[in-house]
């Protein structure tokens, strides 16, 4: 029996990150593996996220408690440890969780969900990148979500490193029929509405496409993240719009129903800490074209012309033309739809995900 103590952020907020954990803690477990799950509650609304507070000095302190209680009762195998992204708050918090954690003298797993730990290193001073080396460097594995990752994270000389895309339960088949036969064609974004996800340029797009008459309408479902978000999606007219439309925060079969509604999805990231974007998934998962950016592992996932279009991040522009391109004949939508769907059956289901994971904690055996 491997015994691993998980770290990790499940829903609320509902994130990409906390999402995929919440799958692990969930079904990670097996007859060979022991999950010993402590979770982070940094962050209880994605306003949160990223930054400081003293609720989170005390969640901290929470957290190292009751993760000394199970290393010092159970022989724990493995530590299991998802590495911040990008942001200076996070990264302190995680040099000093690691420092401690490194005294149990375990082998550590990164799994890294997010990015811009390279940048984190790279602008900061003399001791905190002395810190951080002895903190991140030479873990046991590295998990990469795709091999986009590996240029960027190599440097702290992992033992092993293991590619492991996301996968994510298929549940489209219980919504199957739900798109609705109307000669108007929704365009979905699906993601917290930050600017840098893309948000703006999407609402752009659809103004412009409106402007051109065209029979599209924009579905938009996330969480505002801040007051001044939510004052400039007014001033863009998002909640008073008759061809672009706010559904709020969905979850479950809320949000798959609308997943099922649509008839292509967009997402023109350009985020801090993406890198393999559950959304985009979830969309292929629904047989979705899809149009995003090259930013970080989604060229991973879209193709340009397979299973949909790749657009330079701040683009509206691009994306208004490519959802031009999307339905601009009913042969050329029903190739971008069936590729989406088959690279969701092909690379990215949930019984593969977790099996590719379990095996990272075996990896001393399989060499």
């Amino acid at each position: 029996m491997i015994n691993v103590l998980l770290f990790g952020q499940v829903p609320p907020p509902y994130h990409g990150q906390s999402v995929m954990i919440k799958s692990l803690v969930d079904n990670l477990e097996s007859e060979n593996i022991k999950i010993f799950f402590v979770r982070m509650e940094y962050s209880k609304t994605i306003d949160h996220v990223g930054k400081f507070d003293l609720q989170k000095i005390r969640a901290l302190f929470s957290l190292l408690g009751k993760a000394t209680s199970v290393l010092i009762n159970n022989h724990i195998d493995y530590i299991y440890y998802p590495p911040t992204g990008f942001g200076k708050i996070p990264f302190y918090r995680d040099i000093i969780t690691l420092l401690y954690l490194k005294l149990f003298g375990k082998k550590i797993v990164f799994h890294f969900h997010g990015m811009g730990l390279d940048e984190n290193f790279s602008q900061s001073n003399t001791l905190v990148k002395y810190l951080a080396k002895k903190a991140y460097f030479k873990p046991y594995v590295n998990i990469y979500l795709s091999h986009y990752n590996e240029k960027y994270l190599n440097f702290l000389q992992p033992v092993y490193s293991k590619i492991v895309p996301y996968g994510i339960e298929d549940v489209s088949l219980k919504f199957n029929g739900k798109r609705k036969n109307t000669t108007k064609k929704r365009v979905l974004y699906l993601g917290n509405l930050i600017r840098s996800k893309g948000i703006f340029d999407f609402i752009e797009a659809i103004k412009v496409l409106h402007q051109k008459k065209m029979d599209v309408e924009g579905v938009i479902i996330g969480g505002i993240p801040d007051k001044e978000t939510e004052n400039e999606l007014k001033n863009r007219g998002l909640f008073d719009s008759d061809f672009i439309h706010y559904l709020g925060i969905k979850t479950g079969d809320e949000k798959w129903m609308e997943l099922a509604r649509a008839d292509a999805f967009c997402f023109p990231t350009y985020y801090e800490t993406e890198n393999l974007p559950v959304v985009i998934i979830e969309a292929m998962q629904f047989s979705l074209p899809i149009i995003s950016t090259n930013w970080r592992s989604i060229p991973s996932m879209v193709t340009d012309n397979y299973n949909g279009y790749i657009v330079l991040a701040k683009a509206p522009l691009s994306i208004a033309e490519k959802i031009i391109a999307i339905f601009k004949n009913e042969e050329t939508y029903q190739q971008l739809a069936n590729n989406s769907r088959k690279r969701y059956l092909d690379s990215f289901q949930r019984e593969t995900y977790i099996s590719r994971i379990r095996e990272v904690f075996f990896l001393s055996k399989m060499k």
